[in-house]
């Protein structure tokens, strides 16, 4: 069974569209690129979510151009509501 975090950050790249700006995701004491949530979430070994305006919404790979991204299920090719959180420590 996945471990399942809640994903309360972001960092992000300064360049690129909505689906390659996020570098990393975190949460409280932890924190993991996109490469490596990708694997996690591919491979059962985790489930992440987020809260949006006080619901629960899981976190899911995408794939844009040939390239996987994380977004929430409820997002389209044009929204990321992960962009919405705040920035992780360094």
């Amino acid at each position: 069974m996945p471990d399942t975090v809640k994903v309360t950050c972001i960092n992000t790249r300064e360049f690129g569209s909505a689906d390659g700006r996020i570098s990393h995701v975190g949460g409280w004491g932890w924190k993991f690129t996109q490469e490596e949530t990708i694997d996690h979430i591919e491979t059962g070994r985790l489930r992440c979510y987020i809260n949006v305006l006080g619901e629960d919404v899981w976190i899911v790979v995408a794939t844009r151009n040939g390239r996987k991204y994380l977004r929430t299920e409820i997002d389209d090719e044009d929204s990321n509501a992960l962009l919405n959180l705040p920035e992780c420590p360094a």
